[in-house]
C-alpha cells in the first residue's frame, strides 16, 4: 500500500473524527438567529449585517439544493456561509473545509453528523527502520514505539480511545502495515 495514500486518509479520518466530536460536544450552530436580540438597542450596521447573512444563507441553501450545482459550487457556496458566521473568517482552520464538504455532500447547510465511528489505520514507514534493517533511521522513534501506542489504543487507555469511549464513539485500530505482530483484540 502506498504510504501516501495511507497518511492521507489517516489525516481525512482523524478531520472527520475532530469535527464529529466538536459538533456533538461544541455543537455546529449552523443558524445565527439575531431575531433574539431585538428587543434590544441594536445599530442600522446591524441590522444590515443581519439582512445581509440571511440573504447569504438562503443563497447558499439554493445553491446546495440546486440539482445543477457541482460538487464545487456546492462547497464553494458552503465556505461563503461559514465566513458569513458570527466568527472571524478561517478560524476554525480545517474543520471549516471539512464542514463545508459534509455540506456540497449532503446539499444541506446542517449537515449531519449523528452517526459517528473512530477508525485509525496505523503502519510503520520502511524508510523509519534502523540503518541495519535496510531503512534510514530517519524517526525520532523506533518503529516499536508503533505497536506500544497501538496496544494502548485497543487497551483503551490511549488518548483517541479515552476520547472515543467517553462520547460513546465505536474506535477501530486497523493495522495496514505494522512491522511485527500486534494485537489489537481490545476494540471497541
Amino acid at each position: 500500500t502506498n504510504p501516501v495514500i495511507r497518511n492521507t486518509l489517516l489525516q481525512c479520518l482523524i478531520m472527520v473524527v475532530l469535527y464529529q466530536l466538536w459538533c456533538r460536544n461544541v455543537g455546529y450552530q449552523m443558524d445565527y438567529t439575531p431575531t433574539d436580540m431585538e428587543d434590544a438597542d441594536t445599530t442600522d450596521a446591524s441590522k444590515t449585517q443581519t439582512k445581509e447573512y440571511h440573504g447569504i444563507r438562503k443563497d447558499v441553501q439554493t445553491v446546495l439544493t440546486a440539482e445543477s450545482s457541482s460538487f464545487d459550487d456546492r462547497y464553494t457556496a458552503a465556505l461563503r456561509y461559514l465566513d458569513a458566521l458570527a466568527k472571524p473568517v478561517g478560524s476554525l482552520g480545517v474543520l471549516e473545509k471539512w464542514a463545508a464538504r459534509l455540506s456540497a455532500i449532503q446539499r444541506t447547510i446542517e449537515p449531519n453528523v449523528d452517526v459517528i465511528s473512530c477508525l485509525i489505520f496505523a503502519a510503520d514507514h520502511g524508510i523509519a527502520a534502523p540503518i541495519s534493517e535496510g531503512g534510514e533511521a530517519c524517526s525520532s522513534y523506533p518503529q516499536v514505539v508503533t505497536r506500544h501506542v497501538i496496544a494502548s489504543l485497543s487497551a483503551g487507555t490511549g488518548a483517541a480511545s479515552v476520547l472515543s469511549k467517553h462520547h460513546g464513539v465505536p474506535l477501530r485500530v486497523v493495522d495496514v502495515g505494522l512491522v511485527g505482530e500486534t494485537d489489537t483484540s481490545g476494540d471497541e
